[in-house]
């Protein structure tokens, strides 16, 4: 009972801290609504969101637009179809590159910023589930996820994205 409780808090947590995100995003409801009922996460999703944190594109921008301004700006190795679906791996490897405030592994370091250490250091981090699996697809629910626990681990108050809630 006490499990069912506290995983319920959780959940409770995260969708706080979604809208939180969501309204300093000021992104529109509508993209945000859209993301969260995908049932498999997209490239134009994970890079709107990267790019629109980093201002790199506006938040009425397209998916393409925002594929576009990540590659231009070296943050993906190739310009992706917007429309598809991305992995954990894929996801981590664009989100770290989103955060100043990153305890970069070694590895991580060493190889550029590989997909795959981003993907272990966002497990280490409990950003991402330890049942995960890396090449497994998301749905749009699990991609605001990671956007949340990310902000609420590497936000800073100085990019306006400190979610500390006092806890």
């Amino acid at each position: 009972m006490y499990c069912k409780i506290n995983i319920m808090k959780k959940l409770f947590f995260i969708v706080v801290l979604f809208i939180t995100g969501s309204l300093a995003f000021s992104q529109s409801a509508d993209v945000v609504t859209r993301i969260l009922n995908s049932e498999k996460a997209t490239y134009g999703q994970v890079c709107y969101l990267s790019a629109v944190y980093q201002n790199l594109a506006k938040s009425n921008a397209s998916y393409s637009a925002c594929v576009k301004a990540l590659y231009d700006a070296g943050q993906i190795s190739e310009n992706y179809n917007p429309d598809g679906y991305v992995t954990y791996e894929e996801v981590a490897g664009i989100f770290a590159k989103m955060f100043k405030n990153i305890n970069k592994s070694i590895m991580y370091s060493a190889t550029d910023g590989s997909n795959r250490y981003a993907y272990k250091l966002f497990k280490a981090d409990g950003i991402i589930l330890s049942s995960a699996d890396a090449k497994q697809n998301l749905s749009g629910q699990e991609l605001m996820n990671i956007l949340t626990a990310c902000l609420e681990e590497y936000g800073t108050s100085e990019d306006g994205m400190d979610l500390d809630l006092g806890e």
